[in-house]
């Protein structure tokens, strides 16, 4: 995990919303919480199933978006859900999850249960997330209403009659339906405060009549109503296209925040924190007209609220752009707005608290060169069996990694000799740096011990440097534990802001030497022989990759050792038979 995802589940909100989980800009899961802060830092703790584990091992990155309770979150994870179709929410992707309730367009109406329908009007409900919750309440409304129940009217009257859940159109064909649609149809809505009123009426006789099982009933479609109540913040009637905008700032920063409603439906959320370099009017309004640019016709209307009402924003389409200050639509501002304030706090908090996390590390880190560190550079050798060779370099200054500085090296040395390939990359660095008189670090970091430190302090001396080298040193899982200088090993506690500054540098320039070795290899007409290799997957191709540096010793490792990389029996065994004729 690194430092800055640690970062983001420390400063999750304790708020209900829905949650994101990232990989890279790919969104590949989506859920939603009471309790965000909770829920989302329940999936790195305990031990979990197959699925789940494998979901944490693939996050890089967290999102979310608050709400104001944990019955908005439930309706907004589904309208999220089916616009990204993240690749582990399987349950939910596919739209036939989703069943729909159906009052027919017939003079004696049927109430149907369906998966799909084919031409949606008026009186059609859903989707619903569930099968469960919309066959429950199928079934109330079917017999507290007295719908027609045949598909195809018989001749005479049938039970439901008989049960009064039916107005048996077969034999009273003058029955009027108008008054139950339309009651129903204010149920569905959630939207008539008289009739959940009546209901509650009704609930309460029933009880006192004894008859429990109808007040249940009557109990379950009231909460219905009140979840259809809840409905209506995060899907609106009009089946608009809108955007709902908000901001917050403090003195050095601006967050503006872009709820995107499509076809009635909350369906995404985008937040951006800016740099203030201008009054807070015309930066939000520059903003705002540049991101407009292209995007303003394609919408029905844009959301914003009076404080927000900026002139030149105004002006850029004022048919579209509308103030709103009550009302559904103004709850909607509400939680543009909490995203928008809670975001800035947020950035806030980690950017400085990573500051001065870097700012403490760099100052102990100088302790044991004895002079300032400001520019760091970080090296790291990648090979398979000694082919596709190659070496990166990373570069630390200005308390960042400044990515425009780093650099890729194809290595001339075709051996699995680590030192070698290290003189060599080093040598090739700083001969380039000192020829084009560009600025020197005043660290190295090389991937290694002593060995590894004393390479690297030869070349820079035989280049005339005097650039102090440190030496991360792993432990025999190929995890840091610790650091070489002046031939001495520090070993630091894994908790301490040190070892954590040096993990993350160590883990930037490992994950960008190994993609580009990844790019070579797969580019290369050599292709891994333990990929030939029945049963030995990708991570177990690592684990042993990890472990040893040739086929010689892999081949030389006793099946326990086997069993303790992580490989099965079955697996040993295939291994051994790939391997049988490689020395």
């Amino acid at each position: 995990m690194t430092q800055e995802l640690k970062y983001k589940l420390s400063s999750l909100p304790q708020s209900s919303g829905c949650y994101f989980m990232k990989q890279g800009s790919t969104i590949i899961y989506i859920g939603k919480a009471k309790n965000l802060k909770s829920r989302v830092n329940s999936y790195f703790v305990g031990s979990h199933n197959n699925k789940t584990t494998m979901l944490v091992q693939d996050i890089t990155d967290i999102d979310y978006i608050i709400v104001d309770n944990d019955k908005e979150a439930f309706i907004l994870e589904i309208n999220l859900i089916k616009k990204h179709r993240p690749k582990y929410n399987i349950l939910l992707v596919d739209d036939k999850s989703y069943p729909y309730i159906e009052i027919t367009a017939e003079k004696y109406p049927l109430l149907k249960l369906n998966r799909e329908v084919k031409q949606k009007h008026k009186n059609v409900f859903g989707p619903y997330p569930t099968n469960y919750s919309a066959y429950y309440l199928h079934k109330i409304l079917n017999e507290i209403y007295p719908f027609r129940k045949c598909e195809t009217l018989p001749k005479k009257e049938c039970i439901y009659y008989h049960l009064h859940q039916c107005l048996a159109p077969c034999i009273h064909p003058e029955v009027d339906y108008a008054p139950i649609v339309n009651e129903v149809v204010q149920i569905m809505k959630g939207s008539n405060q008289e009739l959940l009123s009546s209901l509650q009426t009704q609930m309460l006789k029933q009880s006192e009549l004894l008859n429990y099982e109808l007040a249940l009933k009557i109990r379950d479609l009231i909460e219905h109503i009140k979840l259809a109540q809840v409905k209506q913040v995060v899907e609106s009637r009009d089946s608009l296209d809108r955007d709902v905008i908000s901001y917050a700032n403090n003195d050095n920063y601006l967050a503006i925040n872009i709820l995107m409603v499509r076809k009635g439906q909350l369906i995404d959320n985008y937040t951006q924190v800016f740099s203030i370099l201008d009054e807070v009017d015309l930066e939000i309004s520059k903003i705002l007209c540049e991101y407009y640019l292209e995007k303003i016709d394609y919408l029905d209307e844009i959301l914003i609220s009076d404080d927000l009402a900026y002139e030149d924003f105004r002006l850029f389409n004022e048919k579209k752009i509308k103030v709103v200050k009550k009302g559904p639509k103004f709850k909607l501002l509400s939680i543009s707005h909490e995203n928008a304030l809670n975001t800035l706090n947020n950035y806030h908090l980690l950017h400085m608290a990573k500051a001065d996390l870097i700012l403490d590390s760099l100052k102990e880190l100088s302790t044991y060169v004895n002079h300032p560190l400001t520019y760091l550079e970080i090296f790291d050798n990648a090979h398979l069996f000694g082919v596709d060779a190659v070496s990166s370099v990373v570069v630390f200054k200005n308390n960042s990694f400044s990515k425009k500085d780093y650099r890729k090296f194809h290595l001339k040395t075709s051996t699995n000799d680590d030192l070698k390939s290290l003189s060599e990359v080093i040598y090739r660095r700083y001969f380039r740096l000192l020829s084009e008189n560009s600025p020197l670090p005043d660290l190295v970091l090389v991937d290694g011990g002593t060995n590894q430190v004393q390479a690297a302090q030869k070349v820079l001396e035989s280049l005339g440097l005097n650039i102090s080298v440190l030496g991360l040193v792993k432990n025999e899982n190929h995890k840091l534990r610790g650091f070489i200088v002046h031939q001495q090993e520090i070993k630091l506690d894994k908790n301490s802001s040190l070892f954590k500054f040096l993990l993350s540098l160590s883990e930037e320039v490992h994950r960008f030497t190994i993609n580009f070795h990844r790019q070579v290899h797969q580019s290369s007409p050599y292709l891994g022989i333990l990929t030939k290799i029945k049963s030995i997957g990708p991570i177990t191709k690592n684990k042993l990759l990890k472990r040893c540096n040739s086929l010689s010793e892999i081949k030389a490792l006793t099946d326990d050792e086997l069993v303790e990389i992580g490989l099965n029996k079955a697996q040993i065994t295939q291994l051994r038979k790939g391997l049988k004729y490689y020395d």
